[in-house]
């Protein structure tokens, strides 16, 4: 079974309760975001865990963070913004409204109309029978701690923070909520590859094989659509989709090494390690037997 731990230590292998997001997020460890980021662009990535990258966090993650609190934890932390003021229509340029929302920084603010929604997405998960099955009685906001190695042999300490982990008949059930503008199987799929979330669970998926190698875990999601009204699709991530993140997070660390050895965290993953220009040719699409004599629409002019 997986042994749970409510005294968060720095530096320590485990799953813990109970730890405040900016305790986790400043805690030592790579996270799956920090991994993929490094593979895209390792000098951002050193800033970001050196603490001199930060971005504030936009309204769409705020909404969704307040989205997951009132979903999964039944806590709902935000201000009501009033549709009137001092007796007239609310008019954000006014300096009234501008001092009121100045003075309501703390939390995310709605109008009538947001709170509406988001208490029909709230309702729309609670009504899915197979997202509830995932959520009840599951622990929530679990953060891992493990020490990972790559394929070359060599370890670091990773995390990752889980919305929802649950046990059924000595099985893990991992879940994931996304909210997303469409929730078909389909795009779903899609932004599974294009937004590599495949890869973040390879590493969940490597952690609680740390952390609990005798219990077997399974990955789902929870698709919210956000419309009038919301859709809730819930699916099984296929483990060769896993198998598939894996590679890309082995990558990640191997990249992550070299540059710690270098001393170097380029702009571009692809640099070469020593610092030579590289080459750069058209795509492979470009080259499978075409010629420029060959395009259509192409004829020879003379004058």
């Amino acid at each position: 079974m997986i042994e749970y731990k409510t005294d968060f230590t720095p530096d320590t292998a485990g799953a813990f309760l109970n730890v405040p997001m900016d305790v986790y997020q400043s805690a030592p460890g790579w996270s799956g975001s920090d991994l993929l980021l490094l593979s895209q662009w390792p000098a951002k990535a050193k800033a970001r865990k050196d603490g001199t990258h930060a971005t504030p966090p936009s309204d769409a993650m705020l909404y969704g963070t307040l989205l997951h609190s009132m979903i999964l934890e039944g806590r709902s932390e935000y201000h009501l913004r009033p549709d009137t003021f001092a007796g007239k229509k609310w008019a954000s340029n006014s300096t009234e409204c501008r001092e009121w929302t100045a003075a309501h920084q703390d939390r995310i603010i709605l109008t009538t109309s947001e709170l509406e929604q988001i208490n029909q997405e709230r309702d729309a998960v609670a009504n899915s029978a197979n997202a509830d099955e995932l959520i009840t009685g599951a622990r929530i906001e679990v953060s891992l701690f493990a020490y990972l190695e790559d394929s070359e042999g060599h370890g670091v300490l990773c995390k990752g923070r889980l919305d929802c982990l649950n046990v059924r008949e000595g099985t893990l059930l991992v879940a994931d909520l996304k909210t997303c503008r469409d929730a078909s199987t389909r795009a779903l799929s899609k932004t599974i590859l294009n937004m590599r979330y495949h890869a973040k669970t390879a590493l969940y998926r490597a952690l609680l094989a740390k952390l609990a190698p005798e219990m077997d875990a399974e990955f789902y999601f929870i698709a919210l659509e956000k419309g009038n009204p919301p859709r809730v699709n819930v699916r099984h991530l296929e483990p060769a989709a896993i198998d598939t993140g894996l590679y890309a997070i082995d990558d990640a660390l191997k990249l992550r090494r070299r540059c710690v050895l270098g001393n170097s965290w380029p702009d571009f993953a692809d640099i070469p390690d020593d610092g030579r220009i590289g080459m750069i040719d058209l795509p492979a699409y470009a080259q499978a037997g075409s010629s420029v004599d060959g395009l259509d629409g192409m004829t020879e002019v003379k004058e």
